[in-house]
């Protein structure tokens, strides 16, 4: 009996490996799923330098500004006949509107300006550049391309008529330079237009040392004339001989400012005469509003109001054919007199406003 009992374990044993073999041959250890890894980040979209409101620098004619409205935004046809010139236009491609009007802060009553213009198109730029932190940016130099689609005109701002499509440029080609809140543009002429924009708030207060820099004077109106303002923040001290100026009466530390101009003439090639430049160079003391504490990023700096008002005296003049060889103006022939202009510092642009509301603009180039 005892037999058969062990025969029959045995069997049972043998018959629960058997059924053990068979499950694990059929059913064999799922291995762990591989984790989805995650979706890359997209790609980010570089800054559009271009994208803003910009104002075209018009020291020359202020009865009229000038508006440069470069966005996304669609093209939209106000025109009373359809001058569209570039039917299709790739997807995404930038847009602007271009428009002249007469200036609403020149108020004299002797002139009344009339003139509206207005053009919109789209633009072409160079496309972003990745650098090896995979950064991707547009260039801030290159050429940039308008392409019209309409332009009108109007005598109100409100009945507009259409430039026939014939009339119209196809596309319009420029160098660009976008530094800080300025764009030049530079025609295949060398000719240039500068823009300025306000990028977010105005601020109220500035470093102090915002003003002492070297300010360039765009050459839009005169090519052939460049003005550098220097605004230092060293004393004025008068190093020539006669030591009497227009203004003998210095205030304590006045701050100082040199004035260089130079004027091209360029070469004849029919006459045989080279390219010459004169040059004239204005030296003299300015005020300003005096520094007060501000603070800024939490820390307390010296700080001057973005707005106020700055007057330059002159007290010395020279002149020079070759920049290095100066000859000194004659102090009876330098007029005892100040310019006084009301100031406006945003970033890197400054615009002097005198008190017949014609303006001086100066920039400054950020490294």
């Amino acid at each position: 009996m005892k037999k058969i009992l062990s025969m029959m374990a045995l069997a049972m044993m043998t018959s629960m490996m058997f059924v053990a073999c068979s499950s694990s041959d059929d059913d064999p250890v799922q291995p762990a799923p591989t984790p989805t890894p995650p979706a890359p980040d997209p790609e980010p979209t570089p800054a559009n330098p271009f994208l803003g409101t910009w104002n075209l620098v018009n020291d020359v004619d202020p009865t009229i500004v000038t508006e440069l409205v470069m966005s996304t935004n669609p093209i939209i046809d106000y025109s009373a006949a359809n001058t569209s010139q570039n039917a299709t236009i790739p997807a995404g491609t930038p847009t602007y509107v271009l428009e002249s009007k007469p200036n609403p802060n020149y108020t004299d009553p002797w002139i009344v300006v009339t003139t509206y213009t207005k053009e919109q198109g789209y633009f072409t730029m160079p496309a972003a550049v990745t650098d090896a932190a995979g950064n991707s940016t547009i260039p801030t130099t290159g050429k940039v391309t308008f392409w019209p689609q309409s332009s009108m005109t109007s005598n109100d701002g409100s009945t507009w008529t259409a430039t026939p499509a014939a009339d119209m440029p196809k596309m319009i080609d420029y160098d660009y330079v976008i530094n800080g809140n300025v764009m030049v543009l530079t025609k295949g002429d060398k000719t240039t237009q500068t823009f300025i924009t306000i990028k977010g708030t105005p601020a109220t207060t500035v470093p102090s040392d915002a003003f002492f820099k070297t300010w360039s004077m765009p050459t839009d109106a005169n090519p052939t004339t460049a003005v550098d303002l220097v605004l230092s923040s060293t004393p004025y001290t008068d190093y020539s001989v006669p030591s009497t100026p227009p203004n003998p009466t210095i205030p304590a530390n006045a701050l100082s400012y040199t004035k260089t101009t130079t004027v091209t003439t360029a070469a004849d090639p029919w006459a045989g005469t080279p390219e010459t430049k004169e040059y004239t160079r204005d030296m003299g003391y300015f005020t300003m509003p005096d520094a007060t504490a501000g603070t800024t990023d939490g820390a307390t700096v010296s700080v001057r109001p973005a707005t106020g008002t700055i007057t330059f005296w002159l007290q010395k003049q020279w002149t020079s054919t070759d920049g290095s060889t100066w000859t000194e103006t004659p102090t009876a022939d330098i007029p005892a007199t100040m310019e006084e202009y009301t100031y406006s510092l945003n970033g890197n642009v400054m615009v002097l406003t005198k008190a017949d509301k014609t303006t001086v603009t100066y920039y400054t180039i950020i490294k």
